[in-house]
């Protein structure tokens, strides 16, 4: 059997096979790679039929979604994908198992880059944070984050669609923004909201991370959504915070090379 692949210029094409593949997962997609596949390259998968079996979404060298319906010629289709656009590795969901055994069973090196986080149970934690007020941003507030964005927001775009749809809230001790938190579906339509905050430098170390991530997290409960989480795998801090919350599982994001 011959495969073929046929690019589309929308991820909205894609849709039909990326509800299987979504649904598939035992978890939900996480925030990090949809971001990056809004930006990437999309094609289908095509047998010498020329009928549609699946899809691929790749960015750069690196890809990032994989499936169809052959699992009989799995490997030799990925290995056709490697071969045809030169990609050099991927990123990986642990709970994605067409992507993770298929490419684990060709590829050189695997790393664990980051961590998601799912299955939030609110925890009774006690911090003495009452007099911390909270309110949407606006448009007033964006000089001051993006002063003390860390890349949070990776553009001034960005930084300014979230404030324009209410993603934004900023938090405030003894009128002095302390920090702020953000929240987003991971997937458009989807219920699993992905959260994050900063907390000014000056304010670290005192608790407010806890406060600012667990307010986030209920937040999202109390919308009727599911809240989701994630760090990179150096970031011992937010690991432990995260944690700390109530998220109860854990799954590592693999970076295998070809």
């Amino acid at each position: 059997m011959k495969y073929y692949f046929t690019q589309v210029n929308r991820l909205s094409i894609l849709k039909p096979y990326r509800n299987q593949y979504l649904d598939s997962l035992s978890e939900s997609q996480e925030l990090f790679l949809e971001i990056q596949i809004r930006e990437g390259e999309y094609y289908l998968i095509k047998n010498d039929d020329d009928r549609s079996i699946g899809y691929i979404i790749f960015n750069g060298k690196i890809l990032l979604e994989y499936f169809h319906e052959d699992d009989h010629e799995t490997i030799l289709i990925l290995q056709k994908v490697i071969q045809s656009f030169s990609l050099e590795s991927c990123y990986c969901k642990s709970y994605d198992n067409l992507l993770r055994n298929t490419a684990l069973s060709i590829g050189i090196t695997a790393n664990i880059i980051g961590f998601s986080f799912r299955n939030y149970k609110s925890q009774n934690i006690k911090n003495a944070q009452d007099e911390i007020s909270n309110r949407f941003a606006n448009k007033n507030d964006f000089d001051y984050i993006w002063k003390i964005n860390e890349e949070v927001f990776e553009t001034k775009d960005e930084l300014t669609d979230y404030i324009d749809d209410k993603k934004v809230i900023i938090f405030s001790k003894d009128r002095k923004v302390i920090g702020f938190g953000i929240f987003s579906p991971s997937v458009v339509g989807k219920l699993e909201h992905d959260i994050g905050m900063l907390v000014a430098k000056e304010f670290r170390r005192k608790g407010y991370a806890t406060y600012i991530l667990k307010f986030l997290a209920d937040h999202c409960l109390e919308n009727g959504w599911i809240p989701t989480a994630g760090c990179a795998v150096d970031n011992i801090g937010s690991k432990k915070t995260i944690i700390k919350i109530g998220f109860q599982n854990i799954f590592p994001l693999l970076e295998i090379k070809f």
